[in-house]
């Protein structure tokens, strides 16, 4: 199931109990689709950080940034 959801104003994130985040929404692909394999497990918190951007954060301490 989906613990977290995040989002600006066209674009959410879903952190889900697995560790993976989902995205959706009027969103800019290629931005998303950069970081996307890094983003299918062992995340443990997602922000929105600004109108456009997010911020993952993993378990092993890696900090994942992405523009939508």
């Amino acid at each position: 199931g989906v613990v977290k959801i995040v989002g600006t104003e066209q674009t959410f994130v879903a952190l889900t109990e697995e560790g993976r985040v989902v995205s959706w929404g009027s969103f800019q692909e290629e931005g998303y689709r950069k970081v996307e394999e890094r983003l299918a497990s062992g995340v443990i918190d997602v922000l929105s950080v600004s109108n456009n951007e997010f911020t993952a954060l993993k378990k092993d301490g890696q900090i994942v940034l992405w523009k939508t």
